[in-house]
């Protein structure tokens, strides 16, 4: 009978419960750690749309960081 009903779900449904279940698992393991609630929402949004964040380039953005941040100047 589990057998027929796990059939029967939908494929989406199972792949939604699992990224919940891995989101749930991170956001307890960072809790453990007692991290601020900023990373913890950063997070819970970087598992959630881990497609977007494995598509982005970080050579691109960490280059272009270290442009801005070369072109200040201290003034004493």
């Amino acid at each position: 009978i589990a057998l027929r009903i796990f059939c029967t779900l939908p494929v989406t449904v199972s792949e939604a419960e699992r990224a919940f279940s891995k989101l749930g698992n991170q956001l307890k393991t960072w809790q453990r750690a007692s991290i601020g609630q900023e990373r913890l929402n950063a997070l819970g949004i970087l598992s959630i749309e881990h497609k977007l964040a494995s598509s982005i380039n970080f050579d691109d953005i960490i280059n272009d960081l270290a442009q801005k941040k070369a072109r200040k100047e201290k003034f004493s």
